[in-house]
Parts: structure tokens; C-alpha cells; sequence
């Protein structure tokens, strides 16, 4: 049942000073088999505008102690949150009709683009981020053509993989980032086959075979 109440609206995550209160709701949630959620048990995101035109991300919760809240978002985020949730719907209204407009003119052209099978720039070990922008995430099923990418893994027994697949070793240590519209694989080991759930650090001296690797593709959004 939707809560009846206004909450408080900050300007990111550090919720230092409120700048607004807007009306609760729900509308990011969908159904998991068991129940409305979008964020784990007992947790609830939402959307709504500002009359100024900037997005609220509502942050709800059922966990007692905690307080819902809001924090302001980009459109790009606000589109995200409605895709990622499976709400598509929500683009038709009045409300999100910008956002609306930003996946008709950059999400449906960018599909076509394909980044699944688009050449990735770089080769990691884990979902390394070190610049600031909109990513988008997703762990592939197959391995794409990596020929000649550099790659950026100190791990021997991963890097030896790789380097099979056909990666080749970066002139440095450090990546620096991704550019808008490229994008990275990351073949970090699979939850539960790594030493860190036991020693608190993934070991070089860790055996693993390609089938121990888990493979994520890494977008740079904006």
C-alpha cells in the first residue's frame, strides 16, 4: 500500500541540507516473485520533478530506524532508474515527457550502435572507474573479440587467459578512464571462486580457469 507522506529532498547522498519535500511514492518498484521492491527486501525507489524541472530519486524503506528520502538526479540517472526498473510506461507521461525524449534521440540510436559487439578499449581485472559520469553495467554470456585491446590485469593466471584471448599488455599500469561512448571489459573472478571470501584479498598465486571468471561489460553513458 503506497505511503501517504512528504519527504525531505537533499542534494545528493551526504543529505546535509534539505532544498525541498516532495510526496512519496513507489513508482520504481516491480515485483521480484514475492514482492514490490527495488533495492532489496523492505527497500523502494520512486521518481518524481521538481517544479524547477530537476528529477527526485526517492529512496523508501521498511527497515525501522530509517527514514525515506529523496535526492536530486540528472535526467540521464531519472531515464536509468525508469529502464533498469522495467518501467517503461512512466515515459508516456506528461511528467517524464523530456525523458522520454532523451531515449528517443540517445538510448534507441545507441542500441543500434550494439555494445555488446563494439571492440572494448581496455582490459581490466574489476569494474575500475576513475573518472566521474553515467555507466551503464552488464556481465555478458559470451566473450567478445579482444585481439589487440591492452589490458591492465596483474593477476598471472587471469592475465595469461587474456592474453590468450588475445589482449596484449598496456604500456602502463594505470588506466586513466573511458571517453563518452567507449566502453571496457572486466574479467574479475566470480563471486565465491575467489580467495578473498576466505583471506580477505584475492591471492596471485590463485589458480583460475576462464569458466572461474566472471566477464562485464563497462559503458560509458555520459
Amino acid at each position: 500500500m503506497e505511503k501517504e507522506h512528504r519527504v525531505n529532498v537533499y542534494e545528493n547522498e551526504g543529505l546535509y541540507e534539505v532544498i525541498a519535500r516532495v510526496r512519496y511514492n513507489s513508482i520504481l518498484d516491480y515485483w521480484d516473485g514475492n514482492n514490490w521492491t527495488n533495492g532489496g527486501t523492505g527497500l523502494h525507489k520512486g521518481l518524481t520533478k521538481l517544479r524547477d524541472g530537476r528529477y527526485v530519486l526517492i529512496h523508501g524503506t521498511q527497515w525501522q530506524g530509517k527514514k525515506d528520502y529523496g535526492i536530486i538526479i540528472s535526467p540521464h540517472r531519472a531515464l536509468q532508474e525508469i529502464l533498469k526498473s522495467n518501467n517503461e510506461e512512466l515515459l508516456e507521461t506528461k511528467k517524464f515527457r523530456e525523458l522520454k525524449k532523451i531515449y528517443e534521440e540517445k538510448i534507441n540510436k545507441e542500441d543500434d550502435e550494439d555494445y555488446e559487439t563494439r571492440k572494448p578499449v581496455a582490459i581490466l581485472s574489476t569494474t575500475v572507474l576513475p573518472l566521474d559520469g553515467e555507466y551503464d553495467i552488464k556481465t555478458l554470456k559470451e566473450i567478445p573479440d579482444i585481439s589487440g585491446v591492452s589490458h591492465f590485469i596483474g593477476h598471472p593466471a587471469t592475465r595469461e587467459i587474456v592474453e590468450k584471448l588475445g589482449a596484449v599488455k598496456a604500456e602502463s599500469n594505470l588506466f586513466t578512464g573511458l571517453k563518452v561512448g567507449e566502453t571496457a571489459l572486466a574479467f574479475s573472478i566470480a563471486q565465491g571462486k575467489s580467495s578473498r571470501s576466505q583471506n580477505g584479498f584475492t591471492s596471485p598465486h590463485q589458480d583460475v580457469k576462464i569458466e572461474d571468471l566472471s566477464v562485464r561489460l563497462i559503458i560509458r553513458l555520459a
